[in-house]
């Protein structure tokens, strides 16, 4: 896996997939670097990762030859994408807030509790 730092397209500001079939590097939103191998890939399906709704990044799946994604691909790339930005929360969240978090859940699944009169 490797990490960008600046993504290959800036639509993910626009909080949602995209998926480009063919020709991806004609397309307006495509941001070539020149010499990356990413310039030369012809498909991409792209999610956004959201964290506390904010866009805070992108994940991209690329084919070098024309790829026509699936709504099964779509679904999972956007559900990953939906996962990271949770995991991120987490990470991010003070051990005590984790813990105060984790407290409630498990209050709430116990379900009713009896009362004796």
């Amino acid at each position: 896996m490797r990490v960008q730092h600046a993504p290959p397209f800036h639509h993910w500001q626009e909080r949602r997939l995209l998926a480009i079939s063919r020709e991806a590097y004609h397309d307006p939103r495509f941001k070539a670097f020149g010499e990356l191998p990413e310039d030369t890939f012809d498909a991409f399906l792209s999610a956004p990762v959201i964290a506390r709704n904010r866009v805070v990044g992108v994940i991209n799946v690329q084919h070098r030859l024309p790829h026509q994604h699936t709504g099964s691909e779509m679904e999972v790339l956007t559900t990953v994408g939906e996962q990271v930005g949770c995991v991120l929360v987490l990470a991010r969240m003070a051990p005590t807030a984790l813990a105060a978090a984790n407290h409630v859940e498990m209050v709430l699944s116990s379900g009713p509790i009896g009362m004796k009169r």
